[in-house]
C-alpha cells in the first residue's frame, strides 16, 4: 500500500504538519553546526572516537546532525515544493502566484531588518565575546555604520549586494530564498499548464548546473517544484518503489551522498567536467532523495509530527535569524564565566547546553514579537494591493 503523500493539514492555515517537523529538524541541524563550531566540539568528537570505538561507528549520524549545508539545501527545496503545492492546490492559480509574490518580500523583511539592527548594536557596543572562544568567530569586529545597516536590512541582503563584513552572516541565504521563489513562480506562471513542462524544467536544471555557485543554488528550488509536480500530476509510482526496503535504501543513500565527497570518485568525473560545483550538485541530489522518502513514508511523517519538532519548525525562521547573536553573546559570556572555576571541557559542555535553552527562548520571543507581525503585515499589504489590481 502506498504511503500517503499529504498528511492532514491544519484547516485554518493549510499547513502540512510533517513539513513543520522537517523544518524543526533542519533548524536543529543548523544550530548544531554553528554551536559545535563555536565550542570546537569537532575536536572533542575526534578525541572521543579514539577513546570510544562506538563513536567511530556513529560517524555518519553525527556528521548528518552537524551538516548545516544539508539544512540550507533542504530549506530551498522545501520553498520550491511548497510554492508548487499552493499553485497546484489552488483553483485560481494566477491569483495564488500574485499573492505569493507580494507576500514573499514583506514576510521576510521585518525579521531580517530587525536582526540586522540587532547585529549593528552588537558591533556598536562590542557585545560579542565569541572571538575569545574561537578565532574564526570574528563576525562582529568591524566599524559599524547605521545607515548602511538599515539599507542592508531592508534591501541589500535581498538584492544580493555583498559587504566586506556582515551584521548577520546567517542571512546569506535570503537572496537565494527570494530569487529562487520568483524563479519557481515564473516557471509556473509561464509553463505550469504545458503538457511537456518537465522537459522545460529539466532544461532549466541543466542550464543552472553549468553556471556559477549563485545560479547553482537555484537548482534546489526547481528540484522542489519538479517533486511536487510529479507528486500531484505524475504517473503512479511502481510497486517496488513503494516498499519500505526501497525507501530505506533511497534514504540511506541520500544521507551518505550528503556526507561523503562522492564527487571525487571516478564514476562521477563526468559531473565534475560539466560544473565546478559538483559537491553542491551531489548535495542537492542527496537531500532530494532524503526528502522524497519523507513525502512517501507514513511512519517517517509520524516521527516528524512529534509536537516538539513541529513547535521548533513553526519558529524555525526566528531561530535562524537570531541564533548566532545568542551564540556570540549569551553563550560566550556563560562559557567565559564558568571557565574561571571549572575545566575547559566542562565549561563548553555547560555553555553548549545553555545555548540551546537561550536560542529557543529568544526564538519564541522573536517569533511572537517580530515574525508574526511581519506575516500579518505581508497579508495586509497583499490584500490592499490585490484589491487595487
Amino acid at each position: 500500500m502506498q504511503a500517503s503523500t499529504v498528511n492532514p493539514c491544519d484547516s485554518d492555515k493549510g499547513r502540512i504538519n510533517y513539513i513543520d517537523g522537517l523544518r524543526g529538524l533542519a533548524a536543529l541541524i543548523v544550530l548544531n553546526n554553528h554551536t559545535a563550531s563555536l565550542f570546537d566540539l569537532y575536536t572533542l568528537i575526534e578525541k572521543a572516537s579514539d577513546t570510544f570505538p562506538l563513536v567511530r561507528y556513529l560517524h555518519a549520524p553525527i556528521q548528518f546532525l552537524l551538516n548545516g549545508q544539508f539544512s540550507v539545501v533542504l530549506f530551498f527545496i522545501l520553498s520550491g515544493y511548497l510554492v508548487g503545492n499552493r499553485f497546484y492546490s489552488s483553483e485560481n492559480k494566477q491569483r495564488t502566484l500574485l499573492s505569493t509574490g507580494i507576500r514573499r518580500y514583506f514576510t521576510l523583511v521585518l525579521p531580517c531588518a530587525v536582526s540586522i539592527l540587532i547585529g549593528y548594536l552588537i558591533v556598536r557596543f562590542s557585545l560579542t565575546r565569541a572571538h575569545l572562544l574561537n578565532p574564526n568567530y570574528r563576525f562582529w569586529l568591524f566599524e559599524p555604520n547605521l545607515s548602511e545597516a538599515i539599507y542592508n536590512g531592508f534591501w541589500g541582503i535581498f538584492a544580493g549586494e555583498e559587504l566586506p563584513y556582515s551584521y548577520n552572516i546567517s542571512l546569506w541565504t535570503i537572496k537565494y530564498e527570494l530569487s529562487g521563489t520568483f524563479l519557481v513562480m515564473a516557471l509556473l506562471g509561464i509553463f505550469g499548464g504545458f503538457a511537456k513542462r518537465h522537459l522545460i524544467y529539466t532544461g532549466v536544471l541543466l542550464f543552472l548546473i553549468t553556471k556559477d555557485a549563485y545560479h547553482c543554488y537555484h537548482i534546489c528550488f526547481v528540484v522542489g517544484l519538479m517533486m511536487i509536480d510529479f507528486e500531484k500530476n505524475g504517473k503512479p509510482i511502481p510497486q517496488w518503489l513503494r516498499h519500505p526496503l526501497a525507501h530505506a535504501a533511497i534514504l540511506v543513500t541520500g544521507v551518505l551522498i550528503t556526507i561523503y565527497p562522492v564527487h571525487n570518485y571516478k564514476p562521477f568525473n563526468i559531473i565534475c567536467r560539466i560544473t565546478d560545483h559538483a559537491g553542491l550538485i551531489f548535495l542537492v541530489l542527496g537531500v532530494a532523495m532524503f526528502f522524497y522518502v519523507i513525502t512517501r513514508s507514513e511512519w517517517l511523517q509520524k516521527l516528524l509530527n512529534a509536537k516538539i519538532l513541529r513547535k521548533i519548525g513553526k519558529i524555525s525562521f526566528s531561530v535562524y535569524v537570531s541564533h548566532l547573536f545568542v551564540l556570540g553573546t549569551i553563550s560566550s559570556y556563560i562559557f567565559l564565566a564558568v571557565n574561571q572555576y571549572i575545566s575547559y571541557n566542562w565549561s563548553r559542555m555547560i555553555a553548549f547546553l545553555c545555548s540551546y535553552i537561550a536560542v529557543f527562548l529568544i526564538g519564541m520571543l522573536v517569533h511572537k514579537s517580530v515574525n508574526l507581525p511581519g506575516i500579518k503585515m505581508a497579508q495586509y499589504i497583499e490584500k490592499k494591493l490585490t484589491k487595487q489590481s
